[in-house]
């Protein structure tokens, strides 16, 4: 993925394109720009835990950990045994991390962004290869003391961890499709904006569009 970053990053600055960062789209400034067709490719954020001991730095979530790797402890507890927890979960475990998974379904990798079939096969695999633990069956209750605390059916289990990562779905971010449609823009949304997949589907929506119009 970084080097695709990198290949587009490329790709965009020898081609025609206009770029304007740290500013945000809002609506009176995309009327402004006079647009033909207008592209809604704002992505999703993630779905956050309520953590009161957050502040402490023990607790963090998915994106934050991924931009932050150095804030990874040694012991970690990932929440959620979906296609994000998991892969992050293993390449924890391939760095020599003291890694657990935790699932409130009865299986890993069953909700969420759907898995590609390659991941979906070795996961469980390399999750054994790699000594990561999975508990599924095991719903969030809340953290205190320092400790992450859930259910199962058998009763309530505490997890210590150095880290916790929470890695509990992600949801589209608030569209302003509707709004721009009032005045009379033929508005497309793609990628996560439109539905949280993968990066390839976010690829083959933009390909789509970008040559359709």
């Amino acid at each position: 993925v970084r080097e695709l970053n990198e290949w587009y990053r490329n790709e965009l600055s020898r081609l025609p394109v206009d770029i304007h960062l740290g500013q945000e789209a809002r609506p009176e400034i995309i009327v402004r720009l006079e647009p033909d067709v207008i592209i809604l490719a704002a992505g999703s954020e993630p779905v956050e835990l309520a953590a009161g001991e957050a502040q402490n730095g023990k607790i963090v979530g998915c994106i934050e950990a991924l931009a932050n790797p150095d804030r990874i402890g040694q012991k970690v507890v990932v929440i959620g045994g979906g296609l994000v927890g998991c892969e992050m979960a293993l390449e924890y475990a391939q760095n020599g991390k003291d890694v657990t998974v935790v699932e409130a379904l009865p299986h890993i990798l069953a909700a969420g962004i759907p898995s590609p079939v390659p991941n979906a096969q070795m996961i469980p695999d390399l999750f054994e290869k790699y000594g990561v633990k999975v508990l599924e069956n095991h719903k969030f209750v809340g953290f205190s003391a320092g400790r992450a605390h859930f259910e199962n059916a058998d009763g309530p289990v505490a997890l210590d961890a150095d880290t916790i990562v929470t890695a509990t779905g992600f949801r589209p971010c608030p569209s302003m499709k509707a709004e721009l449609e009032k005045f009379g823009f033929a508005v497309h949304e793609i990628g996560d904006q439109r539905s949280v997949a993968t990066i390839l589907q976010a690829i083959w929506d933009g390909f789509e569009v970008g040559n359709n119009i």
